[in-house]
């Protein structure tokens, strides 16, 4: 079993996951900070998902917890990672925003459809409530707040979790 604790910060799209794990990344210097997304490879999930697990088992060994941000359980999905099950101090924390800031955002990326906008906030109210009822989950709400603020609460939180361990 690996004895460090291994954070997975997820949300759906535009809930603001690379913005804060950036601010993450240049305030906590205890952890390692990984945005999954840019381990994928010609939209490669499942290696993103292994790579990732990968790199948080060398930190355990470094004696080092991880902060993963991803969309997880979609399209990440650690369980069928054969190296998942050792993981034994998981943290999930969820990234919510209103539907309608969420819309503000995708529509500024010039790439999302309607379509598209509209399957992801009927995705995004599905994976809050999944979240909502998962034991170990920490949600923080991204509608109103800049990357910076979120980032010092998930650090405050992700201590907070540290302290207990």
């Amino acid at each position: 079993m690996y004895e460090n604790p291994l954070f997975i910060v997820t949300g759906g799209s535009g809930s603001g996951k690379t913005s804060i794990a950036i601010e993450l990344g240049k305030i906590m210097s205890n952890l390692m900070v990984l945005d999954m997304d840019f381990l994928v490879d010609h939209d490669d999930f499942e290696k993103a998902s292994n790579m990732s697990l990968m790199i948080a088992r060398f930190n355990d060994l470094c004696n080092k917890g991880t902060v993963l941000f991803g969309n997880v359980p979609y399209p990440y999905n650690f369980t069928t990672s054969e190296i998942f099950p050792y993981f034994n101090h998981i943290h999930y924390i969820y990234l919510y925003c209103s539907p309608e800031e969420r819309m503000k955002r995708l529509k500024k990326r010039k790439i999302w459809g309607e379509e598209d906008i509209a399957n992801e906030l009927i995705l995004a109210e599905d994976m809050l409530e999944e979240y909502m009822n998962k034991e170990d989950s920490f949600i923080l709400d991204t509608t109103n707040s800049d990357a910076r603020d979120i980032a010092i609460q998930l650090q405050q939180y992700i201590d907070s979790m540290l302290i207990k361990k």
